[in-house]
């Protein structure tokens, strides 16, 4: 056989097996990356009391409703 076609086939396997493995490390990276992010956010906002999306039920309150802001005569219709 030819030098270049075992060479070929070798490389061709190589890049196969690197695609299985860049698939894997990058879910695993992606995933810890996701819950690492968000588990310190979580804790940080538990530290801190707060409630950045404002989800706290009350049992005096008849609505959650919020009022939006007045929008500009001068911004509301631009184009």
């Amino acid at each position: 056989m030819d030098l270049k076609l075992v060479l070929k086939g070798i490389w061709q396997k190589w890049k196969k097996f690197w695609e299985i493995i860049s698939y894997v490390i990058t879910k695993l990276l992606l995933g810890l990356m996701y819950y690492t992010v968000f588990t310190l956010y979580r804790l940080i906002a538990k530290m801190l009391r707060k409630d950045f999306l404002d989800v706290k039920m009350g049992e005096d309150v008849k609505s959650y409703w919020k009022e939006k802001e007045k929008v500009e005569e001068e911004h509301y219709k631009q184009y």
